[in-house]
């Protein structure tokens, strides 16, 4: 029997339709009369000269969602028996576009912006669509078990299409944890999302991109109470985003190591396996694939790979920490009392006593070579200070560096290093000035400590908290002599470290992790004492504000000789006479 040029086999139905036509469909209760068509194993039609059967499942079709709504809903263009012989294809959009997603994201119409929407419109009509995933009659919740989307089967479901991808993950850590029924296990949509959160992993707007990937292992391997719940790491994420890597990709350097990187996209295995990319004997190949370190030796595996950046780290580098926490307070904070009880008694003895007088004599404190050293060494310590802090820049306040971030990050390592030369050189020069050169010689001996200077911060302090007679010095007194030695104790410590960095295939992971955090605590600790110490005693002093010209033109006035190095300048006048 033809209708519309559908065969329709089911005697009944043929009767019922005669009876009835034409007949107009308005509810739920005329599904009946589709299904008594439609659930007739002979129904079909001819497409290209080929038997496609129109049969559906009545049963499954009772046990879905829809199966309470009128077939009428999604086929709207029928409405009538007798209906045309081809239906037109179903837009979920007009009741799906409203649903709230779990990715956060408008729901199923949402599909439009997706990488497989993108593809159909492309031309490729292989790209899953709605009925793809979801099917079409027999749609089920997916909290149903027997649901293609539930938990357990989604992996399957993406697998018709991706099997490599699911041939991985099935073996993976993840995939192990849904099958025993762990809510929380990852499975696809979680790392991927869905409908328009589906993205190519070259797309920046993929949650999978390479550097928003920790942002998305983080929404596990980053939550405290899934942590908690499972016994594992908590702040993976938080040292990975510490290290070099994680510093690299908040830029927006999509070539730096991600999670994927290491631990792989899909078969991710506990570190103890074997086959794990992270397991200790496959190390060295992991961090020496193609685009990383090529050159990487064991050496360089060996250690911490989420580098210890707090006291959650190995017992050295809690040590570490709590050195530098207590030698940071410490140092500063002595500076800071120092420097206050020193503003408070120039402001209530001498006012503006360093005030320059004009015409008056002057004295040579730093001759054109030291200037030019003073120099190079100002201009090098702010460029390390400047790109070596822009590491720690706040994500929300990389995007104030312009369009390309990625590529302020490079240049600022070039800057960094260019300038840590620039230092080294510096140094190299000022040793050999100190060991060749008589004045160098002089200036050396002058700087060299003695238990004068601890009789003399004691004798300050007493001077200031008390009054009286305030120490002599002569040359260079503690102030000096405590900055030349802290400047030649970090300028060795900052170079040895940053040449572990820089040469970082050749030096073991351990090494790496504890320069790091030795350079930056030293890093911390030199800026606080140049702003603290060096500013406020050259330059910000009552009578030396706003600038001392001393680094300039070398000169000292008389009246600052006579309050600052006294000895000196008694020695100085001691020899004018005898002359």
């Amino acid at each position: 029997m033809l209708t519309a040029g559908v065969y329709i086999g089911h005697p009944q139905a043929v009767r019922a339709q005669r009876k009835a036509l034409p007949l107009v469909l308005n509810g739920p209760q005329d599904n009946e009369i589709c299904l008594a068509c439609h659930t007739d194993p002979k129904t079909h039609r001819m497409v290209n000269g080929r038997r496609k059967s129109l049969v559906i499942d009545g049963a499954a079709f009772e046990k879905s969602t829809h199966a309470r709504m009128p077939c009428t809903d999604c086929h709207r263009d029928i409405q009538t028996l007798p209906h045309p012989g081809e239906a037109k294809p179903v837009n979920c959009d007009r009741c799906h576009h409203k649903i709230i997603a779990p990715s956060g994201q408008d729901g199923h119409a949402n599909i439009m912006g997706g990488v497989h929407e993108k593809a159909r419109r492309a031309g490729n009509l292989r790209a899953p669509e709605c009925k793809t995933c979801h099917g079409t009659h027999e749609i089920l919740s997916r909290q149903e078990l027997a649901s293609p989307i539930s938990r357990k089967n989604i992996h399957d479901l993406c697998g018709r299409c991706h099997r490599t991808e699911h041939d991985q993950y099935s073996i993976s850590v993840h995939a192990v944890a849904v099958t025993h029924d762990i809510k929380d296990a990852p499975t696809c949509i979680e790392c991927h999302g869905e409908h328009s959160a589906i993205q190519k992993v070259t797309d920046p707007a993929s949650t999978v991109y390479p550097t928003n990937i920790s942002r998305t292992c983080s929404q596990c391997h980053g939550e405290y109470r899934l942590a908690a719940r499972y016994n594992i790491r908590s702040d993976r994420t938080s040292t990975y985003e510490g290290s070099f890597h994680g510093i690299g990709g908040k830029f927006g350097v999509a070539t730096v190591a991600n999670c994927a990187s290491c631990h792989g996209w899909h078969e991710i295995l506990p570190s103890s396996d074997p086959r794990s990319t992270v397991n200790v004997n496959n190390l060295q190949r992991t961090c020496g694939q193609e685009g990383c370190h090529p050159n990487a030796t064991r050496q360089f595996a060996r250690g911490a790979i989420h580098g210890p950046t707090s006291l959650a780290g190995s017992n050295l580098a809690n040590i570490i920490t709590v050195i530098y926490i207590l030698l940071i307070a410490g140092t500063i904070g002595g500076m800071l009392i120092h420097n206050a009880l020193d503003f408070r008694t120039l402001l209530k003895k001498r006012g503006q006593a360093h005030a320059h007088t004009p015409g008056g004599r002057t004295f040579n404190r730093m001759n054109i070579s030291e200037r030019v050293q003073h120099l190079l060494m100002f201009v090098s310590f702010f460029m390390l200070a400047l790109t070596g802090f822009l590491l720690y820049l706040p994500e929300d306040m990389v995007k104030w560096l312009g369009p390309h971030p990625d590529r302020v990050f490079w240049l600022r390592g070039t800057i960094h290093r260019g300038a840590a030369l620039m230092l080294i050189a510096v140094s190299i020069y000022h040793i050999i000035w100190v060991i060749a050169n008589r004045r160098g010689r002089e200036q050396f001996r002058a700087m060299l400590p003695s238990l004068k200077d601890v009789t003399d911060v004691l004798g300050m302090f007493r001077y200031y908290l008390f009054g009286g007679e305030k120490p002599k010095f002569g040359r260079y007194g503690y102030k000096e002599k405590a900055e030349y030695w802290a400047l030649v104790w970090g300028t060795f410590i900052m170079s040895l470290t940053g040449f572990i960095l820089w040469w970082e295939e050749i030096s073991p992971i351990l090494a790496i992790q504890l320069s790091r955090l030795v350079h930056r605590y030293e890093a911390i600790l030199a800026v606080l004492a140049i702003v603290v110490w060096h500013f406020y005693l050259v330059h910000w002093r009552p009578g030396a504000f706003p600038m001392s010209r001393i680094w300039i033109d070398g000169k000292i006035t008389e009246e600052e000789m006579r309050e600052e190095h006294e000895l000196e300048y008694e020695a100085i006048m001691k020899k004018e006479e005898a002359e």
